[in-house]
């Protein structure tokens, strides 16, 4: 449910910003403009999502993409996880393979880099 309500929240933002966006699969969304952009989507903010994302993305990803995994959360959970596990746990994959990762607050239509990434 959450993982359906962050693709619609990124694709209104994407496209208010004149993005043509396709959804190649369940949670994958491609942005085009000036730069292709890749997004994994994840069932919500937690580790497993993390790890089964970056898989995904590395199965997907083509040359030059921006590559994205957004997970979403609700404004009431965002405070539910600690941003300094994310980044000791993942910083290296996320720097070496130059992922950045988002989070899709669903309630609010509000997107935040949660790592700084």
């Amino acid at each position: 449910m959450m993982k359906h309500l962050a693709i619609e929240t990124l694709t209104q933002l994407l496209q208010s910003y004149s993005y043509s966006i396709t959804q190649t699969e369940d949670a994958v969304l491609e942005a085009k403009k000036k730069r292709f952009i890749q997004i994994v989507v994840g069932d919500k903010f937690a580790i497993d999502n993390v790890e089964s994302a970056i898989q995904k993305l590395q199965e997907i990803r083509e040359e030059g993409a921006y590559a994205v995994i957004a997970l979403p959360t609700t404004e009431k959970d965002i405070g539910s996880y600690d941003p300094t596990d994310f980044f000791e746990q993942y910083q290296d994959i996320l720097t070496t393979h130059d992922i950045n990762l988002w989070g899709v607050e669903v309630d609010t239509g509000r997107l935040y880099m949660p790592i700084g990434s």
